[in-house]
């Protein structure tokens, strides 16, 4: 999840997938299904009868595991709420009715955006803070707006990065 060009929503999408996969695998450990546990897995087709009753033995163990794996996340890394800021991630199919009312110009800068064809291809381009940071220079209001949300770091990369460029 580390790298270039992450951020919030990156991050977001990455834990929200891993977090069903965890789901999917639990739900296939209650029906006794080993196959997305390839060791496991390995030593029940090794072992047969004696490891059928194994797992029934550690089934309920590995399922606590996955749940409170789910809980943790859930209480660490809680999902935030996207979809008012959904514009951010899709300003070219957003409609002015998903932004907020009480940022004066923040509107009126969204549609001067959704209708500049410049900056819909460099969208189509460029990452999202490639795309926002000039649009910032142009649109103050919405670019601040756009760069808040995005900016809480997905990682800590880019401080690593920079303290690794000044020791050396």
């Amino acid at each position: 999840m580390q790298g270039r060009n992450q951020n919030i929503v990156s991050l977001s999408e990455k834990l929200s997938a891993f977090k069903e996969k965890l789901q999917v695998r639990k739900k296939k450990l209650e029906r006794g299904r080993t196959a997305a546990f390839p060791s496991m897995n390995e030593y029940l087709e090794e072992w047969n009868q004696i490891a059928i009753s194994g797992l029934d033995i550690i089934k309920p163990i590995l399922m606590d595991h996955l749940e409170n794996l789910i809980t943790e996340f859930d209480r660490y890394i809680p999902d935030r709420n996207e979809a008012s800021q959904w514009w951010v991630t899709n300003p070219f199919l957003a409609m002015v009715d998903n932004l907020a009312e009480d940022v004066a110009g923040l509107q009126e800068e969204f549609i001067d955006l959704h209708h500049d064809q410049f900056h819909r291809q460099l969208f189509s381009s460029a990452s999202l803070g490639e795309f926002w940071t000039p649009v910032k220079k142009e649109k103050p209001i919405i670019g601040n707006e756009a760069l808040a949300f995005l900016l809480p770091f997905a990682t800590t990369y880019l401080i690593a990065m920079t303290f690794c460029t000044l020791i050396s």
